[in-house]
């Protein structure tokens, strides 16, 4: 037989959503606590380190092929020839006009390029033009011409026009002409041989022209038309 069982004391408690007794009035017992939601991690921003930095570079690619286009067209550009020489040529140099040296560009009298002399029954001069800085332009331009005359004897052994390089259509031109151009590099050369009475002329026009960024062959028509015109203007002047 067993006898009454101790179940210790008993004490009131709260009923759900009621209060404890002897706290404050108005308290109510909530079922549970409420915390506030975390955070959610945002992803990592994407670095834009590489693209500036590339950005950058194409600025400093671009902007330096622009300075050295700049570069190479205004060395293209710049004024050819050499500086005023003030040489004075043979009287016979004369006979190529001022008018006409101006057209072609070659006004600058080159003494390396002139001289006078007899023997032997040939009397030979030598005339060279080149640009003046400041006044013939770009590019390049040059003008030889030489003038030989065969008296006596040496009228037998008197030189006949034979022209090297490309042959061109002769100008008609004293009793025998020729008129031939070759190309070294971006060099154009013309050279007109023209034989008349005791005389033999030869004139030479050579240079070059400039292209957006360097030089370029000069028209091979252009320089045999200025060629031609220079022999026409010398024969001109010759007598005998």
């Amino acid at each position: 037989m067993t006898g009454p069982q101790y179940t210790g004391p008993q004490y009131p408690g709260p009923q759900h959503g009621g209060s404890w007794p002897g706290g404050p009035q108005g308290y109510q017992q909530h079922p549970g606590w409420q915390y506030a939601p975390y955070p959610q991690p945002q992803p990592p921003k994407r670095k834009r380190t590489g693209l500036i930095v590339s950005l950058v570079l194409v600025s400093l690619l671009v902007l330096g092929a622009i300075a050295g286009g700049v570069v190479f067209y205004l060395n293209a550009h710049a004024d050819g020839g050499i500086p005023p020489t003030g040489a004075q040529l043979d009287p016979a140099c004369d006979a190529v006009s001022e008018q006409t040296r101006q057209r072609l560009r070659t006004t600058n009298p080159d003494p390396t390029a002139s001289s006078a002399r007899e023997s032997q029954g040939v009397s030979l001069v030598y005339c060279g033009w080149t640009q003046t800085r400041g006044q013939d332009g770009e590019g390049s331009r040059d003008l030889q011409v030489q003038i030989l005359r065969y008296a006596g004897a040496a009228a037998q052994e008197q030189r006949r026009p034979r022209c090297d390089g490309s042959q061109l259509p002769p100008p008609q031109l004293g009793q025998e002409a020729c008129i031939g151009s070759t190309q070294s590099g971006n060099i154009t050369t013309v050279t007109l041989q023209v034989r008349q009475g005791s005389y033999f002329v030869l004139v030479g026009y050579s240079g070059w022209d400039v292209g957006l960024l360097g030089n370029e062959p000069a028209p091979v028509q252009d320089f045999a038309n200025a060629a031609a015109g220079v022999g026409q203007e010398v024969l001109g002047t010759l007598q005998g």
